[in-house]
């Protein structure tokens, strides 16, 4: 099955999450939701006199424990995660890996993945590393991906804003391009002049003639001028 012609109502299955009716009910809401919002400021004010007797007590009771310290901080209300928000950051990682999506602004991606979970919240900061689950999913999408996708390597702690970029960089190419003079001789391999040795590797009684290209090395050789060897 390629990754880039699923079915949404495949997702949850393929996720290992519960697939009922219910994880995408309409009594969800987003986070941005304004009902929900003020339900959360009329939360945090109205427990606000408790979470100060409580603590005022606490202190009280525990007086030695605390000597010298100070409480800050304050109860923090917030919108609940919704189940199957895992499906969502999936879902929006697969459509940045689709070849499709190179042309696709942030919001025009995100916008695929609202119409399929019209009820819950799609991630709209990009700059935060992914967690480790994720990106274990999305090179394992990588790997069954078509050409260029295919040949994406994941660093740890990518975020999606480098994911995409990533993704617009192969389609379109991008990277080191020279036009370069090669020459290969017995013991050697010429870049422009650069030199880079000729090694045997050994296996099963035979050898396999190679050569190591240093990555650095490499793109210095391709940016130079051509040299005499």
């Amino acid at each position: 099955m390629n990754i880039f012609e699923l079915d949404p109502e495949d997702l949850p299955f393929l996720l290992g999450e519960d697939p009922a009716p219910e994880a995408l009910g309409a009594t969800q809401r987003r986070a941005s939701d304004p009902r929900l919002l003020e339900r959360r400021a009329a939360a945090a004010k109205a427990f606000q006199p408790e979470y100060e007797r409580f603590v005022a007590s606490f202190l009280q009771r525990n007086s030695d424990l605390c000597a010298g310290l100070a409480v800050s901080g304050g109860p923090d209300f917030r919108p609940a995660q919704t189940k199957g928000q895992s499906a969502v950051l999936l879902r929006l990682i697969q459509v940045i890996l689709s070849p499709a999506s190179a042309a696709r602004t942030q919001q025009e991606c995100r916008q695929i993945v609202e119409a399929q979970f019209p009820s819950h919240a799609v991630y709209k900061t990009w700059t935060k590393p992914l967690p480790k689950w994720a990106l274990s999913r999305a090179r394992s999408m990588i790997a069954g991906a078509p050409p260029p996708v295919s040949s994406l390597k994941l660093r740890a702690e990518m975020t999606l804003k480098e994911l995409h970029n990533a993704v617009k960089a192969a389609v379109e190419g991008k990277g080191t391009r020279a036009t370069v003079l090669v020459a290969i001789t017995d013991d050697a391999v010429l870049v422009n002049g650069h030199r880079f040795k000729r090694t045997v590797n050994r296996a099963k009684g035979k050898e396999y003639p190679i050569v190591r290209l240093p990555i650095p090395a490499l793109e210095a050789a391709l940016h130079a001028k051509p040299k005499a060897s």
